[in-house]
């Protein structure tokens, strides 16, 4: 035998090395970079590790995700053609939790609506609440509050809480008329209603705080189980609605019908909605 020679000669094996695309949320630590492969045949694993550009702000996301240590020279079997992909890194949330217990009374201006972060971020703007003066509770919102920064971004608590807007505060109607009794009263004679009217701890004193006066025919059998209070009544100066300074109260006299017998709910209801009743009988 005369034996010639030759070679097996091996080739880099082409592989392809494809990023992963990658997100985090601002202010945390980034997620390790990986990627996939093209078959490796029986070679070995890749080595290295990808790398990206530098860079903390949603302002400037997303940021490249670079071939890194991944090269030729690190993997000298194979020749490889690199696929990128993007970090994209999102707002971090932040809960804006507003104070509870947070009310105005009827007729007045909203005060500033307080609130708590989770986390220590600059913000500028105000809650807000949704529309409407009437009494009731109203859902805080987060109106025009806003961070100062794009890294953050604001997320309302996912407990409603309300703003309320309170009723006023009334007080009568009183003597000679008695509250919670079927006052007894002559059919044609005048009852002076006295009754004073509070916006918080401020007492109300135009008449225009009345929204109106009724007088309802009631069935007396609805007062079977309401002890009765039998007086006389009488006017008490003029004849409309006015407020007494004196006296420190409202006076509107009500001129009671002739019908012997007969029962009224009386009722005086104010701007805000509030409403004070008294119950008579006549005689």
């Amino acid at each position: 035998i005369t034996y010639v020679g030759a070679n097996l000669a091996i080739t880099a094996r082409p592989v392809t090395v494809t990023a992963d695309p990658q997100t985090k949320v601002y202010g945390d630590a980034d997620p390790a970079l990986t990627f996939t492969t093209s078959s490796l045949g029986s070679g070995v694993a890749i080595t290295g590790s990808l790398s990206r550009i530098a860079g903390e702000t949603v302002a400037s996301s997303p940021y490249a995700i670079l071939q890194g240590t991944v090269t030729n020279a690190n993997n000298p079997n194979y020749s490889i053609t690199y696929v990128g992909a993007n970090l994209a890194i999102t707002a971090r949330p932040v809960t804006v939790t507003p104070a509870s217990g947070q009310s105005k009374v009827f007729g007045l201006g909203d005060a500033t609506l307080t609130f708590a972060l989770s986390e220590v971020v600059g913000v500028s703007g105000s809650l807000g609440r949704a529309p409407g003066e009437a009494v009731g509770s109203y859902p805080i919102t987060l109106g025009t509050l806003v961070p100062n920064s794009s890294n953050y971004t604001l997320v309302l608590s996912l407990t409603t809480v309300n703003f309320t807007i309170l009723g006023w505060s009334l007080n009568g109607f009183y003597q000679p008329v008695d509250m919670g009794f079927l006052n007894t009263v002559k059919g044609g004679s005048t009852v002076p209603l006295k009754f004073e009217i509070f916006q918080g701890s401020t007492e109300l004193t135009n008449v225009t705080a009345i929204k109106g006066f009724k007088a309802t025919l009631t069935n007396c059998l609805a007062f079977v189980d309401v002890p009765a209070d039998a007086i006389e009544m009488t006017a008490t100066g003029g004849t409309s609605l006015r407020y007494d300074g004196s006296g420190g109260q409202f006076i509107q006299n009500w001129q009671t019908p002739k019908s012997p017998g007969a029962c009224y709910s009386v009722s005086m209801q104010t701007q805000d909605g509030s409403v004070i009743y008294a119950h008579f009988k006549l005689k």
